[in-house]
């Protein structure tokens, strides 16, 4: 696995959480 693809998938779990904690605000 290239960090390129480890950096993507933790960026989209970022988004993920901060996009669900503004839903729930």
């Amino acid at each position: 696995m290239s960090n390129d693809i480890i950096l993507s998938i933790v960026r989209q779990d970022v988004s993920n959480r901060c996009v669900s904690q503004q839903s729930h605000d």
